[in-house]
């Protein structure tokens, strides 16, 4: 009975594992194009001290 359980709770894990996954990828998405920002700003401020 126990490996029926364990074999039903599977799909529900996987569901659960893959939202997460997307989630971290929509957080580092996001956190790249902040420091992608960051270092444009950074190399328009040097070019305007030139």
């Amino acid at each position: 009975m126990e490996f029926a359980q364990m074999t039903a709770s599977v799909p529900v894990a996987f569901q659960k594992d893959t939202v997460n996954l997307k989630n971290v990828e929509k957080a580092f998405v996001a956190s790249e194009k902040a420091l992608g920002g960051m270092l444009q700003r950074g190399i328009e401020w040097m070019e305007s001290k030139k």
